[in-house]
């Protein structure tokens, strides 16, 4: 009996990397989540901790319960405490020619750099990959988008990665057609206004390899096949593509994996700010960390953006009209709001 009520509770929602989903079109159990996951309900002290160290207001995605729960966050805390400094990774799967607002969140979070003086930037060699990023044309968002978050408030470095290696194999795209997508979506969150002295954005076709890759190694030959099935449900339909990818995603949480960056900066902690559904990966990355010799990253995660057909489903990239994009025009957002 106990083997079918788990076995019915996993069929009500199904929540991971590729796929999520209620049953019924219920909303998601994000209580059910966290116990599913063993992740921690992110509390009112943790978010006072931050306002403390910070001396600033909590963002509002804090105060309102966007991000909802965390894994290790008063470590990061602790540790910042101490004087030691952390970095931020986050990312984007480049699968539509634009960002919707529900890609924003992590973005919108871990930026707020008006006003910053850099004149003791303790990570002056950060920037973007390719260089030629720089350069792209950018779209303008009100002033207030520029009021972000964690990069600012903490005055640590951002790393972004973009996987466009992965939706190459999840989504049927040609490897050309992923890097343009990388490409423009690029250009959306460079016009997020982060501090390009503390930034660094990278495509995984562009910049795999060195000391990302020889960390990518140490990584698959800690985990097994039989380990990654679990995690990720992968069955014997999936390409090996999709069984070796995972260790591309956990990477970044290593700060080795970006020489040029942090050099002699092992012992550096990270915080990863996701949506929930991304978790499966970093417990994977976190169950290995301590074998080859880093911290294991800490987490902050967030409730999932709301499709505009309501809170029982997101906005997603495979469904244009439940998604508010940043190149939609007025009337583009008056029809998919109103009608």
């Amino acid at each position: 009996m106990e083997g079918t009520k788990a076995a019915e509770e996993e069929e009500e929602q199904v929540v991971n990397p590729w796929e999520v989903s209620a049953k019924d079109g219920g909303k998601i159990d994000y209580d059910k989540l966290i116990d599913k996951f063993g992740c921690q309900r992110l509390d009112q002290t943790l978010i006072d901790r931050v306002q403390r160290l910070t001396s600033r207001p909590p963002h509002i995605f804090l105060r309102r319960g966007v991000f909802f729960a965390h894994r290790d966050l008063n470590e990061v805390l602790d540790a910042y405490e101490r004087g030691d400094k952390f970095y931020l990774y986050t990312g984007r799967g480049p699968s539509s020619e634009a960002l919707h607002l529900g890609h924003l969140v992590p973005f919108m979070f871990t930026n707020f750099h008006k006003g910053t003086d850099h004149s003791s930037d303790p990570y002056p060699q950060v920037g973007y990959f390719p260089s030629t990023f720089a350069a792209a044309p950018l779209v303008v968002y009100e002033e207030s988008f520029f009021n972000w978050y964690l990069q600012d408030a903490f005055k640590v470095p951002l790393v972004i990665q973009l996987t466009d290696d992965e939706k190459c194999m999840w989504k049927n795209l040609s490897v050309e057609e992923s890097q343009r997508l990388a490409r423009e979506n690029a250009k959306d969150i460079i016009a997020c206004g982060f501090d390009i002295s503390r930034t660094f954005i990278f495509s995984d076709f562009d910049y795999v390899g060195g000391a990302f890759y020889k960390n990518m190694v140490k990584v698959g030959k800690c985990v097994t096949y039989n380990k990654v099935v679990g995690i990720f449900g992968f069955t014997g339909e999936d390409h090996i593509g999709k069984v070796s990818f995972p260790p591309v995603q956990a990477v970044p949480s290593f700060p080795s994996s970006f020489p040029h960056l942090f050099s002699g900066k092992d012992d550096l902690r990270c915080l990863i700010p996701c949506a929930i559904d991304q978790d499966p990966y970093f417990r994977m990355t976190r169950d290995v960390a301590p074998r080859i010799g880093y911290h294991k990253p800490a987490l902050i995660e967030t409730l999932f953006f709301p499709a505009l057909q309501g809170e029982t489903g997101k906005m997603s990239a495979s469904d244009p009209n439940s998604a508010i994009y940043v190149t939609d025009s007025g009337k583009d957002i008056k029809n998919k709001v109103c009608f």
